[in-house]
Order: structure tokens, then sequence, then C-alpha cells
């Protein structure tokens, strides 16, 4: 416990996991347009008692890195999408679409990272106009004397309203929270910026060890386990694993090459298992499908020409059974 909480005196902690806030990237996808997250290396240090076969107990310490998402777009860049928070003035359809979508979500304060769920969307005050109860200032005013946060569109609507401590309501202006759940395109890069090789992962055991080596510089911490009668050994210990080999995957005659292991739907395009339209089974696929996305359609045609085009036993049908529009 103790060493826990030194570890955490000189690493941020979020949750149960230490964060290195120096060491942060704001990824982008193949075309250079940014995802709107910070990816930060999180540190998950357990500390344990190990028994070796002779009985005696040792501390033990396990360490991985795991990858920390923080978003960035606010919740006022997505209510303003393409128009810009300046020009953002939205109508009463689009009010109301805005409160479907916002109300009951959970949003991070970008500020101070606490988490609150939102109650309602105020659209009739800014952080300009509303005053901040019993301080005699607007939330604007209390944001920059209170916060040192000068906001960069005080007169933005909607004013956030949260429940914060004691189930009271607070407002909130809408560049300083974002939300908690994360964008599909950004889910689709996960593999990519937030997940790290055996060489990352063996370097993050090195870096948490430096801050409990006696005597290291960069410790901090050197007095501490000498203190508590503790000697760091240098050893890690070893564990056999056994690492199964990427299975032969074959369509039509056509063998997925190991290179492409990770991505191989590209390779099926080759495929044909040469079965005839009419000895074919036709789908009867139901379409589900964003409400923003406004047609659909068009992505359903793409899959089910790649189907297709395969001649296997099972094919799309030429237009979708049904049709259903879901929320995010």
């Amino acid at each position: 416990m103790i060493l826990a909480r030194a570890l955490g005196e000189k690493l941020a902690r979020w949750g149960a996991e230490y964060i290195d806030p120096s060491n942060m990237t704001e990824p982008s996808d193949r075309r250079g347009n940014p995802l709107g997250v910070r990816v930060y290396q999180a540190y998950s240090a357990t500390f344990g008692v190990l028994r070796s076969p002779d009985g005696k107990a040792g501390l033990s310490l396990s360490v991985d890195l795991r990858g920390k998402i923080v978003r960035t777009m606010s919740v006022l860049d997505h209510l303003s999408g393409r128009s810009g928070p300046d020009r953002y003035n939205p109508s009463p359809g689009e009010q109301n679409e805005a409160k479907r979508n916002w109300i009951g979500e959970v949003v991070i304060s970008l500020h101070d990272k606490k988490c609150y769920a939102v109650t309602d969307l105020d659209f009739s005050h800014s952080a300009a106009s509303m005053p901040v109860q019993g301080l005699g200032m607007s939330h604007a005013e209390y944001f920059e004397r209170r916060k040192d946060i000068k906001l960069k569109y005080p007169h933005a609507t909607p004013m956030i309203a949260v429940l914060g401590r004691r189930n009271n309501t607070i407002f909130l202006p809408p560049e300083l929270v974002s939300g908690n759940e994360l964008e599909r395109r950004v889910k689709e890069h996960l593999p990519i910026i937030a997940s790290f090789s055996p060489e990352q992962k063996n370097a993050a055991i090195d870096k948490i060890r430096a801050y409990l080596v006696p005597g290291k510089k960069s410790s901090g911490l050197a007095g501490l386990l000498p203190a508590l009668g503790i000697q760091l050994a240098d050893e890690r210990l070893s564990a056999k694993a056994e690492v199964l080999q990427v299975p032969r995957m074959m369509a039509a005659g056509i063998e997925i090459p190991r290179a492409k292991a990770n991505n191989w739907a590209g390779s099926l395009n080759r495929a044909d298992f040469r079965v005839q339209p009419g000895e074919a089974n036709e789908l009867q696929v139901v379409l589900v499908a964003n409400q923003e996305i406004p047609a659909p359609e068009k992505v359903y045609n793409k899959l089910r020409d790649l189907v297709n085009g395969m001649n296997s036993s099972f094919r799309f049908g030429y237009r979708p059974f049904e049709v259903v529009r879901a929320g995010t």
C-alpha cells in the first residue's frame, strides 16, 4: 500500500492506472484528420507477495502497459459540426434532437477529468449570460477568476446541466465537456493507436522499476525501500508461454498469405465459389443504420456486391429486407 501510494505521488493516477502526462500522442487517421482524442501510456502496476518454493515470502511487482484514451472533441464541437462554434445557431428541431442524444449520457469535464451525468441542455443561456448562484458572477467570469480558464466561446449555447455532488444540478460550458463514449471511427483505430508491442511493454517494466530502485537519480523514492526493509532484486520472473501460429486460411482455393493474416478481407476478392445464382440462398438482410448516416443503402450496396461477387451459396438480396434507424 505504501509503495502504491508513493508511485501515485510521482505519477498521475487515473483510476487503477498510473499516467505519465508528458508521454501523450494525438493520433490522426490515414487522411491526416485528427481523431479528436489523446492517447496516454497507462501503467498498471500491482504489488503482491510471492512465496518461493523454500517458503520465503518476497514482494512482487506486475506491470502492464495500456492505452488511456481521452477525448479532446468537446460537446460544442460535436453539436456545431462543420458550421463551427462561432456560427452554431440550432433550430428548435435540432435542439430537441441534441437533447435526445445527450440527456442521460455521461460526459467528462476537460479541465478536471471528472465524470458527470447529463440531465438537460439549456439553449436559452450561455456561460456569459448564466450567473453562478450565490456568487454574483457569470459562469464565464467564474471559470476565468476561480479556475484560471478563459473560455474561447463564452456566448455559445447550450449550457450543459449535470448532476454534481449531493445530486444538485450544476452547469458547465459546452466547450469544457466531452462525451465519454468513443466515436466509431476512433474505435476502428484502437488496435493501431492504443496497443503496444512486447518491446514497449518490456520497457514499461524498467520505467516503473526505476522509480523504486534505491539510489536512482530519477527515482525520488531513494530511501523508501531501505526504510521499509525491502530490497529490490535485479531479476524477473519467467513464465512459459505457447505461441499459437496463424492457421492456414483458404477460400475457394485462395490461400490467405500469412503477411496479411491480420487484414485478410481484401484477399478474398479473388475467391469464386462458382455457385449458380439459382442454386444460392438469398439472405433477408435487416439493415440497422445510424440515424445520422444520410444514405445507408450505399454502404449496403457495396457489401452486397462484395459478397455476391464471390458466387457463394449465400447471397445478399438486391435491396435490404428492412432498414431500421437507430441512435448512436
